[in-house]
């Protein structure tokens, strides 16, 4: 069955209808939070993380802040929802993706995330909340510090006493001040940028309308964390009547590409009965992508390949839809024919490190003996992936280090595994031991350095 590349009674009552569509809405209406997402898993995919890379890479550079490259994860969640953690990384759901539907409101949703960091917003943000120790023991600090954090209302509304509400007002007032404020930095970067805030308005239009259609009034949530969706909409528009920005659109190739990647995400996370009704009456190309994929994880290869082939025709040189083809037909099995596709992808676009991994991978059950594994290996150094921070590579890396008898590059591969993990404390082990048996000195240095860096990250 194909998979997204991932690093997932009847209910009875009008009451409890409602109920659930209140809690889908507030769900869909708290962006630019700071949730956890708890099991979720990240989203490797080359096409969505390189257009993402190209709309935030000039924010960033406009706001200077310093973020080491990956600038963002894409995490696998429905909820619309992005965030930043102290690490200064940028998170955004394949939800909010699929929810906004024009990639500037997206890149004003990416500005609004990387003001928080430009003003220190977590950071005041943890004062506050070890401020308020004074007033509470600290099993209910926890509990109140993770509900802000994860934009929870359901905690405010279950939350009795009168002291806990006295305090929880006075964070979310906080945390107002503090989207005002992300908001109005937002504005100035996306002027910078030359970058229309139009569809960063229209996009609190459209979160206003659906509190509307399911009769939410947002005034009546008293101890709601962001400021309400009209006063976002007004301070956009004051804004841009004293703005020397220009309103420029992104191009008509961005356009497409944001179209193809929510659809590819379409494709991967919703039903097939679904994607038929959002797409089999549709005139645009991308709702071949979502088919093709969708029909593909549901066993069927001829309607999948009828639709992958299809954008193969209109888009001869796009790199995305051979990479594709080769995910479905792998996922049946043909891994001859889907290496070919790969291997088209990669002439298309040498940087596609998935791509490359999957033509290590087919190349790798090709291995018959020493001289072979000694090929791929110089294949994968030729790639010049960042293999190390890889781990499907790094997999296959040792699978090789086995063949050749390397020890030391053996461990050193599984110290890098592990820490990719997050099982620092293993690697470290694994790193330590390298440094004692390798005759390698460039081994040994990368050893020794990692491990200093990880021990001064604690």
């Amino acid at each position: 069955m194909i998979k997204m590349k991932i690093m997932t009674k009847k209910a009875g009552g009008l009451i409890l209808l409602a109920k659930i569509k209140l809690a889908l809405f507030l769900s869909i209406c708290l962006f630019f939070a700071f949730p956890n997402f708890g099991n979720s898993a990240l989203v490797n995919d080359y096409e969505i993380e390189k257009l993402l890379n190209e709309l935030i890479n000039p924010i960033i550079k406009i706001s200077n802040v310093e973020i080491k490259k990956p600038y963002f994860y894409l995490v696998l969640n429905p909820i619309p929802n992005g965030f930043v953690n102290k690490s200064n990384k940028v998170f955004i759901t394949t939800g909010l993706i699929t929810e906004i539907n024009k990639p500037e409101a997206l890149v004003g949703v990416l500005a609004h995330e990387i003001a928080h960091l430009k003003a220190g917003h977590l950071k005041k943000r943890d004062e506050q909340i070890e401020s308020s120790k004074n007033l509470f023991n600290v099993v209910n600090i926890i509990s109140l510090s993770t509900s802000i954090l994860s934009n929870n209302p359901d905690f405010f509304v279950a939350s009795n006493t009168t002291s806990a509400q006295i305090l929880n007002q006075k964070n979310a007032e906080f945390n107002k001040d503090q989207e005002r404020e992300a908001d109005m930095i937002a504005f100035k970067i996306l002027e910078e940028a030359n970058i229309t805030t139009n569809e960063y308005k229209e996009l609190f239009k459209k979160l206003l309308n659906n509190m509307e259609k399911y009769g939410v009034d947002e005034t009546k949530l008293n101890i709601y964390t962001h400021p309400y969706k009209i006063e976002r909409i007004q301070a956009i528009e004051s804004f841009q009547k004293n703005s020397n920005s220009n309103d420029i659109y992104l191009s008509e190739d961005i356009h497409q590409r944001y179209e193809f990647i929510r659809a590819k995400i379409d494709g991967y996370t919703l039903s097939l009965e679904k994607n038929i009704l959002k797409y089999d009456k549709s005139l645009s190309e991308n709702k071949f992508y979502a088919l093709s994929i969708s029909y593909a994880k549901e066993g069927y290869i001829k309607k999948s390949m009828d639709n992958i082939n299809k954008l193969i025709n209109l888009y001869p040189e796009n790199p995305y839809f051979y990479e594709t083809k080769g995910d479905i037909l792998l996922s049946f099995g043909y891994s001859e024919e889907a290496y070919k596709f790969f291997e088209k992808s990669l002439s298309l676009d040498n940087n596609n490190d998935y791509a490359r991994i999957h033509v290590i991978e087919y190349l790798l059950n090709k291995i018959d003996n020493k001289q072979d594994a000694i090929q791929i290996f110089d294949k994968i150094l030729s790639f010049k992936l960042d293999i190390w921070k890889n781990n499907r590579i790094l997999n296959v890396q040792a699978k090789i280090c086995e063949i050749l008898d390397r020890e030391d590059y053996f461990y050193q591969t599984l110290a890098f595994i592990e820490i990719n993990k997050g099982n620092n404390e293993l690697g470290i082990k694994y790193l330590e031991y390298v440094i004692n048996i390798t005759e390698d000195e460039s081994t040994k240095i990368l050893a020794k350095k990692t491990i200093k860096e990880l021990v001064i990250d604690e």
